[in-house]
């Protein structure tokens, strides 16, 4: 596939969707996101075909089943579960509507997911795991 094929594809997806596709050469492939409430997805331009999946994945936060539940940043244990279940609802959708799914691709997705399972177990670590806040030589 060439970088004009996946870049004519995910401006047909957005078009055929009702999602407005801004590609800002400012951004970093990584800083892409979709505001769902506003069907925007912001990204850096499709150059390949990582680029290509990201762009798919945020469109998928915003028009895949189950890709876009919480209105607000997670707080959250139990909102935290509910984001990784967006991220996985919306990178669903993106390989079922991709052109192809290569392994560049692949290792994006699961890089990314990683990402936020890495946030989940921190904020369980921290919320769960805290030392007591005496000594047990303090409890008699």
């Amino acid at each position: 596939m060439t970088t004009s094929s996946y870049r004519a594809h995910a401006q047909l997806l957005a078009a055929q969707n009702r999602v407005l596709l801004v590609e800002e050469p400012g951004m970093q492939p990584h800083e892409a996101f979709a505001v769902a409430a506003r069907r925007v997805v912001m990204s850096h331009p499709i150059v390949d075909c990582t680029t290509y999946c990201v762009v798919l994945h945020e469109m998928g936060h915003i028009v895949g089943p189950g890709g876009s539940t919480l209105a607000a940043p997670p707080r959250d244990t139990k909102e935290l579960m509910a984001r990784m279940d967006e991220e996985d609802a919306a990178w669903a959708w993106a390989k079922s509507v991709a052109l192809e799914w290569t392994e560049p691709m692949e290792f994006v997705r699961v890089w990314a997911r990683e990402t936020y399972r890495q946030s989940l177990e921190d904020h369980i670590k921290a919320t769960y795991c805290k030392p007591p806040a005496r000594k047990i030589g303090d409890w008699k």
